[in-house]
This record gives C-alpha cells, sequence and structure tokens, in this order.
C-alpha cells in the first residue's frame, strides 16, 4: 500500500526508488550499511558509486523533493 506524506513530511530517498521499483529492498540495505561506514557520502552518491542509480534517477528524485 502506497504511503502518503503531508507537507511537513518527506519520503525518504530509499523509499522513494523502492516505490518506483528502481532499487530492491537489499539494495537500499546495502547502500544504507555503505553509508554508515562512510558517514561523509550521501545516499544518492553512494548508489551511483556502486552503480545501482543513475544521476537521471538521482535527480528525478531532487526535483520532486525540493521545497
Amino acid at each position: 500500500m502506497a504511503r502518503h506524506y503531508s507537507d511537513e513530511e518527506k519520503e525518504l530517498i530509499g523509499e522513494f526508488f523502492l516505490r518506483l521499483g528502481i532499487l530492491t529492498a537489499n539494495e537500499v540495505e546495502h547502500i544504507l550499511e555503505w553509508q554508515k561506514k562512510n558517514p561523509s557520502k550521501r545516499f544518492g552518491e553512494i548508489g551511483i558509486e556502486k552503480g545501482l542509480l543513475s544521476e537521471e534517477e538521482l535527480k528525478k528524485y531532487l526535483k520532486e523533493h525540493r521545497n
């Protein structure tokens, strides 16, 4: 079931890519685990480096979730 977000909430990046079917739950977990080891890197940056996301996919997320 799709979750609806209020104006005060933001959909987490991993949830966004899961909802669109771009990433699997395992891939999101993999990125989050890598991020724990490299806290200075952002989710999208790691996803691109690991070949799990494209720059276009990340741009789509950023465009949809700007304030």
